[in-house]
């Protein structure tokens, strides 16, 4: 799966996950709403270096929509 860090203005419009300190994918959820449900997606600034992300700004990870298909003759 493909991520990319978004600002929270972004955030109703997208599918957001939360990963743990492996990189695995424990939870997403499509275009939360509701600013308590998105508290609890907030990247933690820990990643921040990790990820190459540069400022204080609050961030989530949202998915690229990246689809890969099998096509049957």
């Amino acid at each position: 799966m493909a991520t990319i860090p978004v600002r929270r203005a972004e955030v109703p419009g997208l599918g957001i996950m939360e990963m743990t300190e492996d990189r695995r994918i424990t939870r997403f959820v499509e275009k939360p709403k509701d600013p308590a449900v998105q508290d609890t997606l907030r990247l933690d600034k820990n990643w921040y270096p990790k990820l190459d992300i540069e400022g204080d700004e609050e961030f989530f990870l949202a998915s690229m929509g990246i689809y890969i298909f099998n096509a049957m003759p």
